[in-house]
C-alpha cells in the first residue's frame, strides 16, 4: 500500500484535515474534516474558529453529501485518471532521463 499515514495516526498532537475540493474535485465544497487525538486541541479550534469562520452554505451542505455519497465512483474515476497521468509522466521522464532528475511520488 502506497497510501501515506495520516498525521493524526501518527503523532498524540498530530492533525490530520480533509477538504472535499481536493481528493473529490468538489469545486466550491467548502466542507471538510479534522481528525486529532489530544481532545485540548478541539476546544482551541472551536475558540478560534468562532470568530474567524462562517457558517457553510446550505447549497455546499448538499454538495457534500451528494459528493460523500458517490464517493467511491468519484475516486476511482479520479485514480484511474492520475495513475494514467503517471504512467504519461514516467514515459516522459524516461524519454528525457538526461534533461530531468526526480523522485516519483509514492502517494496516491
Amino acid at each position: 500500500n502506497d497510501r501515506l499515514p495520516a498525521m493524526a495516526d501518527l503523532y498524540h498532537r498530530g492533525i490530520s484535515l480533509v477538504g472535499l475540493s481536493k481528493p473529490w474535485g468538489g469545486c466550491g465544497v467548502t466542507i471538510g474534516w479534522l481528525a486529532f487525538q489530544d481532545l485540548t486541541i478541539k476546544q482551541k479550534l472551536l475558540d478560534v474558529q468562532y470568530f474567524g469562520t462562517a457558517c457553510p452554505s446550505r447549497a455546499s451542505e448538499l454538495q457534500a453529501i451528494m459528493t460523500l455519497r458517490a464517493s467511491e465512483r468519484i475516486l476511482e474515476k479520479n485514480l484511474a485518471i492520475i495513475r494514467r497521468n503517471l504512467a504519461l509522466l514516467d514515459q516522459f521522464m524516461e524519454r528525457y532521463c538526461d534533461l530531468f532528475d526526480w523522485v516519483r511520488p509514492k502517494a496516491g
